[in-house]
């Protein structure tokens, strides 16, 4: 009996520690912070970004990647300052 109650609380502290673990690594950091490590996007001057994808080499998906990549380009890319 003492057993079984000794090894139930070891698997509870042991699930405990896990989740405490998880939700510790999923906290937000301040967003001011990551932007000065990371710098800021200039759409005026915009960063490049190298886009690899065994997509490209097939050659039945190359067309779709493509669209892809210029929809981003004429979007998203172009409001924030990056492109493919």
């Amino acid at each position: 009996m003492v057993k079984l109650k000794s090894k139930r609380l070891f698997i509870m502290l042991i699930l405990l520690l896990g989740i405490a673990s998880v939700l510790s690594a999923c906290s937000s950091s301040d967003a001011s912070t990551v932007s000065q490590e990371m710098g800021e996007l200039d759409p005026e001057n915009p960063t490049k970004i190298t886009f690899y994808s065994y997509s490209l080499a097939a050659p039945t998906m190359k067309e779709g990647m493509e669209h892809l990549i210029n929809e981003f380009n004429e979007t998203i890319g172009k409001e924030k300052g990056c492109h493919c």
